[in-house]
C-alpha cells in the first residue's frame, strides 16, 4: 500500500471510503455505503487494499442530445444526456440503493428557457458484495427532460443549451465522474414553421422504458365538489376505477374491505386515494349511495363521459393506477393476483408497489393485467358534451408531464 491512502468518513448518513494514490496522477475512488452496512464496508476495504488506481479511460461517456435539430419559439422539445458505459461498468438511478451515488443532470439554459423534471427509465437491481442492493444502469441509458423555449426567440438565432452531468461509475472499483456538456441548436428561420426533428428513434426507444406521465384531470366527486390531479402535485396518488354494479368491485368493498383498508393504511403516509366511476349510465346519487353503504372515506369522481378513463386506458373495474410524486404512473393493473377470489393470502400488487415506492425503491412489477368487469364507457350517441353542459359538470382534461 506504499503511496496509497485509505480514508473512511461518515457523511450524509453514508460511509464514504476513498483511496488516494499520491504522485503526479492523483485520483480518488469513492465508495458510498449507507445505513452502516459493516459487512459491505469491510468488503470494500478489502477490495481497495489490492485495487489498482487506474481505470479504463472510457468507462462512462456522456453525450448531450436533443430530439430536434432546430427549435421553434415556444415549442417544447426533449433533451437528454446519453450515458454509455464500458463492459462491466454501471451508473446509478435517482435512488442508488444501499450503496452508490445518484446520477445527476443539472441544466444550464439560456434566459427564458425552462426544463421539466428529469425522467428515469426503469433501473436494474444490482446485488453487490456484502449483499448490498443498488439500482442503476448498464451499457447505456438516456436521462431526459422536456425543454420549453420562450416564444420571443429571433428566427435564425443560435442557441446553446448546457448541462453538468455527474455520476459514480462502478466496475471492479468505483470512480466519480463529471462533465460539462453543450449542444448547439438553431431557431427556425421562419417563425411560423415547426422544429426540425432529430434522434427521434433514440428518444422513442427510451421513452418506452420510462413510466408514462399521468394525464391531469378535473372532475366532480359524488357530492359535486371538484378535484384535480394537479391539486396533489408532489404527492403519491392511487386511482381506483369503480362501478358498484360490478361483482368484482363488490368483492373488494362488500364481501371484503380491500380498498378501504389499503387506503387507510397509506393515508397517514400522505398517499391520496381517489376512486373514479366512468359508468356512463350511473348517476352521482347512485354512486354516493354505494360510497356511504361501503363506508368509503375517500371521494368517488364522476367521469360519465369517459374522457379520463380513456386518457388512462382504464379497462376494468377495478383497474388500479399508482402515480408517484413526479406525476408518473409507476403501477397499472390488477389489485391482486386472485381473479377467482379464492386465495386466503393473495399478493396485493398495489400494496407491494406503494411499499416499494415509499421506500425509495423502483416498483418491481410496474404492470399487470387487470381483472373485473369491463369499464362501461358511453357510446358517442348516448353521451356527449351537451349532457355535461346540462348537468353543469364540465370536464377539463389536460395533459402534462410531472
Amino acid at each position: 500500500m506504499r503511496g496509497r491512502r485509505i480514508r473512511v468518513e461518515y457523511r450524509w448518513g453514508s460511509f464514504v471510503v476513498s483511496l488516494t494514490t499520491e504522485g503526479d496522477n492523483t485520483m480518488e475512488t469513492y465508495y458510498y455505503v449507507k445505513n452502516g452496512l459493516v459487512a459491505g464496508l469491510a468488503a470494500l476495504l478489502w477490495g481497495l487494499a489490492g485495487a489498482s488506481p487506474g481505470m479504463p479511460a472510457a468507462s462512462v461517456k456522456p453525450q448531450l442530445l436533443a430530439d430536434v435539430a432546430t427549435i421553434a419559439p415556444g415549442e417544447p422539445f426533449h433533451a437528454g444526456v446519453l450515458f454509455k458505459m464500458a463492459e462491466g461498468w454501471h451508473i446509478y438511478w435517482k435512488n442508488p440503493g444501499d450503496a452508490g451515488l445518484a446520477t445527476a443532470v443539472e441544466w444550464q439554459l439560456p434566459e427564458g428557457f425552462s426544463a421539466g423534471p428529469l425522467r428515469w427509465p426503469q433501473p436494474k437491481t444490482f446485488v453487490q458484495p456484502g449483499d448490498i442492493v443498488g439500482y442503476g444502469y448498464e451499457k447505456e441509458v438516456l436521462l431526459e427532460a422536456t425543454i420549453t423555449p420562450p416564444k420571443d426567440l429571433s428566427p435564425g438565432a443560435a442557441v446553446a443549451i448546457s448541462a453538468k452531468a455527474t455520476w459514480l461509475g462502478c466496475g471492479k472499483l468505483c470512480v466519480p465522474g463529471k462533465e460539462d456538456l453543450t449542444l448547439d441548436l438553431t431557431v427556425k428561420a421562419a417563425a411560423d414553421t415547426a422544429s426540425t426533428p432529430a434522434n427521434r428513434d433514440l428518444f422513442a426507444t427510451w421513452e418506452a422504458q420510462m413510466p408514462p406521465p399521468a394525464p391531469d384531470f378535473a372532475l366532480p366527486d359524488q357530492a359535486g365538489a371538484r378535484a384535480s390531479l394537479s391539486d396533489y402535485k408532489g404527492r403519491v396518488v392511487v386511482l381506483e376505477w369503480f362501478n358498484p354494479d360490478c361483482p368484482f368491485v363488490q368483492r373488494h368493498h362488500a364481501q371484503r374491505t380491500t380498498m378501504i383498508d389499503l387506503a387507510g393504511k397509506y393515508a397517514p403516509k400522505g398517499v391520496v386515494w381517489l376512486a373514479v366511476n366512468t359508468t356512463y349510465y350511473m348517476t352521482p346519487e347512485t354512486t354516493a349511495e354505494a360510497r356511504t353503504k361501503w363506508k368509503m372515506d375517500y371521494p368517488v369522481l364522476i367521469d360519465r363521459q369517459g374522457k379520463v378513463g380513456r386518457a388512462y386506458g382504464a379497462k376494468a373495474t377495478p383497474d388500479m393506477f399508482v402515480i408517484d410524486r413526479d406525476g408518473e404512473i409507476v403501477y397499472q393493473g390488477a389489485i391482486d393476483n386472485d381473479p377467482p377470489g379464492e386465495m386466503k393470502s393473495p399478493v396485493n400488487y398495489v400494496d407491494k408497489a406503494l411499499t416499494e415506492l415509499l421506500a425509495g425503491k423502483p416498483v418491481s412489477e410496474p404492470k399487470t393485467t387487470p381483472y373485473g368487469c369491463s369499464v362501461k364507457y358511453a357510446p358517442p350517441s348516448v353521451y356527449d358534451f351537451s349532457m355535461d353542459s346540462i348537468e353543469g359538470r364540465p370536464v377539463d382534461l389536460r395533459q402534462h408531464a410531472g
